[in-house]
């Protein structure tokens, strides 16, 4: 309530009786963060170059990759909680 709205409800006066800071409730924040790591792989053949095939260019990988394991996601989460709050003030009217 405004200043005006306690005038309008205490047309005589009006006492302060308390001012507050109250929670109404909570808002969660959460942050994550991934991270992958591919597993290792070995490779069976070899490097072929392009130019002896008779193509012009660079190298490439002519053979078979084979992992050696499992990829691994490893994921962070951080949560933070803020009060969400509101101002009070618990009036009265004076006494007559």
């Amino acid at each position: 309530m405004n200043e005006e709205l306690i005038k309008k409800k205490c047309p005589d006066g009006y006492e302060i009786v308390m001012e507050e800071e109250y929670v109404k409730g909570q808002v969660a924040h959460t942050h994550s963060r991934s991270k992958t790591r591919e597993a290792p792989s070995l490779g069976i053949g070899g490097v072929q170059d392009d130019a002896q095939a008779g193509k012009t260019g660079s190298a490439s990988f002519a053979g078979l990759s084979i992992p050696l394991g499992k990829t691994e996601e490893e994921t962070n989460a951080t949560t933070n909680y803020t009060d969400v709050t509101e101002y009070r003030i618990h009036f009265r009217p004076k006494p007559l």
